[in-house]
């Protein structure tokens, strides 16, 4: 492994040796291959920005109509509760609790009768 780093140390002190005190000439058609490289780039991120414009409208759309239909399952889910409790409530009155001393009458001639 300190072989491969040593090597690369060596090859990078080569490369700034041989470039360091040299100006390079730019030609025109690597700078026009430059500047198309930068336009596709620029292109490309312009469509990636419009993409993500696009799906965060989608995003807030999805999530209004959840928002809607939300309010809509809690506004059904109260109705049910209120008519669940009536239900209990109107069960309670035609079914009165037993006192004691008939629930005993009723043991007492279940036992006889058998």
């Amino acid at each position: 492994m300190k072989e491969i780093i040593n090597d690369n140390i060596l090859e990078l002190e080569q490369v700034k040796n041989n470039n360091s005190n040299k100006i390079t000439e730019w030609k025109e058609d690597e700078y026009k291959k430059i500047h198309s490289d930068r336009s596709l780039l620029l292109e490309g991120q312009k469509i990636n920005q419009k993409d993500f414009r696009l799906g965060f409208i989608g995003l807030a759309k999805q999530n209004n109509e959840l928002i809607d239909l939300n309010k809509k399952l809690n506004q059904k889910l109260e109705i049910a509760i209120e008519e669940l409790n009536i239900l209990k409530k109107e069960q309670k009155k035609s079914y009165p609790k037993r006192s004691s001393c008939e629930s005993k009458t009723f043991t007492e001639t279940s036992t006889n009768v058998i």
